[in-house]
C-alpha cells in the first residue's frame, strides 16, 4: 500500500511540475526529424524550459500532423522564428501542440 501511494505522489507532482512549465518560446529550427513511430520532432537553436533543444508535436486533436510539418518546413526553410507552445516536459523534452508564427508571403 506504502508504495503504490509513494508511486501515486510521485506522479501527481511530477504532472504538476510539467504544468508549471508551460510556456510560449521563440525558436527558429535547427532540423526536423520523424520518428520510427510517426512523431514529428523538432530540434531548436537554443534551448528551452525543459533543458534540451528538443521538441516533440503531440496532436491533441487537428491540425493533422501533416500539416503542420509542411508549415514548419516553410518556417525552417525562410529561417523564420516560430512560436512554440511547450505544454510540458518529457524528461528534457519538450512537448508541444501549437505553434504560431508572422510569416510574410
Amino acid at each position: 500500500m506504502r508504495q503504490v501511494l509513494a508511486a501515486l505522489l510521485l506522479t501527481i507532482s511530477t504532472l504538476h511540475s510539467s504544468a508549471a512549465q508551460a510556456a510560449w518560446i521563440s525558436a527558429t529550427i535547427n532540423r526536423i526529424q520523424l520518428g520510427s513511430d510517426g512523431r514529428l520532432i523538432v530540434f531548436i537553436n537554443g534551448t528551452h524550459q525543459c533543458g534540451s533543444d528538443r521538441l516533440d508535436f503531440y496532436p491533441t486533436s487537428a491540425p493533422p500532423i501533416k500539416m503542420v510539418l509542411a508549415a514548419l518546413l516553410i518556417y525552417e526553410t525562410k529561417r523564420e522564428s516560430v512560436q512554440f507552445h511547450v505544454d510540458s516536459c518529457s524528461g528534457t523534452y519538450g512537448l508541444f501542440s501549437i505553434i504560431e508564427s508572422s510569416i510574410k508571403y
